[in-house]
């Protein structure tokens, strides 16, 4: 309880000692002067939300490889996004994609690309909120977790709504540095808790039917789905919180960092998420969904 009140309170502070905004634009996309460094963990702090974090675990304990190598695939729309860089630049000026859609299509497509990605923004918090929830269900059985999530979406309102983008900024890297730390942690006290040797971890998921290779290629287990992935990628690049990001670095060659580096990163640390299933699996594999 101790440790979850810290960190909402840390946050809190965060958002409200960052420098308030005073122009629309600056609420909008902060002063487009921030570091890569920056840009690059708030990417990745959105990125890492929700059910980004807990369903990958389950995948890995209870699904068949193909789709482990799904959970992966979100870097794919990342790697896309940084390679149409060059094509950005008649739009880094703008403040939202509605904004793009309406200097091309005209007022009443803004207004639909508007609530949709209101929508969208909506349901992503709500997938924050119920991640929240089961997170604090599982390690305070004695504390009502209605409580600490109505005080946690209080507290992400209340500093975004008064500073604004820069506020969301710093408080994703405080996020993301603390998920990394979390999820780096956890895979290693996993590892220890299950004590078995490495290669007798990975003999034992070798002999899974479910995770060898040729369960890839397997006509019932739908090998196709890994390559309509790729076009599917190429649509959800327009995603608000990705394209936000996009209208906040300060240049297209930015944007290319930003975006290569993070579909990289983003490999690395679903990689460690997914180890805490593996070594779920590795020392029980007869858990159910609920208990993992």
């Amino acid at each position: 309880m101790l440790i979850i009140c810290t960190f909402l309170l840390l946050t809190l502070v965060v958002g409200l000692t960052s420098r308030k905004a005073t122009t629309f634009r600056a609420y909008a996309v902060d002063t487009k002067r921030l570091f890569t460094v920056k840009l690059l963990a708030t990417l990745l702090g959105t990125s890492f939300c929700g059910v980004s974090l807990l369903s990958p675990v389950e995948v890995c304990y209870s699904a068949d490889l193909p789709k482990v190598v799904l959970t992966f695939m979100p870097s794919l729309t990342l790697w896309l996004t940084s390679l149409m860089w060059i094509r950005m630049a008649p739009f880094t000026q703008h403040l939202s994609i509605a904004g793009t859609i309406g200097s091309v299509y005209g007022k009443y497509p803004r207004i639909i690309v508007a609530l949709l990605a209101t929508c969208s923004a909506i349901s992503i918090v709500k997938d924050q909120i119920n991640a929240i929830s089961t997170i604090i269900t599982i390690c305070l059985d004695a504390i009502n977790p209605t409580s600490i999530t109505v005080l946690a979406t209080l507290t992400l309102i209340f500093y975004a709504t008064l500073a604004g983008m820069r506020s969301v900024t710093n408080t994703d890297v405080l996020q993301c540095i603390t998920f990394v730390v979390i999820i780096a942690l956890i895979a290693k006290l996993m590892f220890k808790k299950i004590d078995k040797p490495t290669l007798d971890i990975v003999s034992f998921l070798q002999n899974q039917e479910k995770f060898k290779l040729s369960s890839l290629f397997h006509l019932d287990k739908q090998p196709l789905n890994l390559l309509l992935y790729v076009p599917f990628s190429c649509f959800i690049i327009a995603d608000p919180g990705n394209i936000q990001r996009v209208y906040m670095c300060a240049s297209p060659a930015q944007v290319k960092k930003v975006f290569l580096y993070g579909s990289l990163l983003y490999l690395v640390i679903m990689f460690f998420v997914c180890l805490i299933g593996l070594f779920a699996f590795a020392g029980n594999p007869t858990l159910s969904v609920e208990k993992i």
